[in-house]
């Protein structure tokens, strides 16, 4: 092997051991925002000096140890879902207004598409529809199933939010729901 041979060698092997570290680097910082995306509830919680908020001390200035705590769930903003909509679309729009979710799609318990607040919804009405029908909770928690029954069929409600939706808003997100297929179906 000569010395030129030698010395790519050696650079291949370095650049090898760099692109090894990058990528470990990369991973756990990927993995992090991740964490961040499935978890947003959870915000840190300041400790508050024993004295009052606003006491100089040195002994809490530093909050890197604080425990996380769950953010409290906001309640749905108060929207009248049928005011201004002028068909199905309009009322999930509402829906989704109201609660703060990206869509809304209504499925039939065969995977096909009843009404969507999105313009193509075909694809998560199968594919959702056919997880609840296997008992399959969505790896995204962000995604809620819910069931329910409509003039004695099953529906289903895909939910995608921006993050975990309270189990109180579960009631009142079926009355929407109920009342917007009422009207319009």
């Amino acid at each position: 092997m000569t010395d030129f041979e030698l010395l790519l060698l050696i650079i291949v092997f370095i650049l090898f051991i760099i692109q090894v570290v990058l990528g470990w680097f990369l991973f756990r910082f990927y993995r992090l925002l991740e964490t961040e995306r499935r978890h947003p509830e959870t915000i840190p919680s300041p400790r508050v000096p024993e004295r009052g908020a606003g006491t100089p001390s040195t002994e809490y200035d530093n909050l890197a140890g604080a425990e996380p705590r769950i953010a409290e769930p906001r309640l749905p903003r108060e929207t009248d879902i049928h005011t201004g909509s002028t068909g199905i679309h309009d009322g999930l729009l509402r829906v989704c207004e109201k609660y703060g979710f990206l869509s809304v799609t209504l499925a039939a318990a065969d995977g096909l598409s009843i009404a969507s607040s999105l313009e193509s919804s075909e694809e998560d009405s199968a594919r959702f529809s056919d997880q609840y029908n296997r008992g399959i909770t969505p790896d995204d928690t962000s995604i809620r199933l819910l069931g329910m029954e409509y003039r004695g069929e099953s529906v289903i409600g895909i939910i995608h939010g921006t993050g975990a939706m309270p189990d109180a808003w579960l009631i009142p997100l079926e009355e929407d729901l109920r009342a917007i297929m009422a009207r319009w179906l």
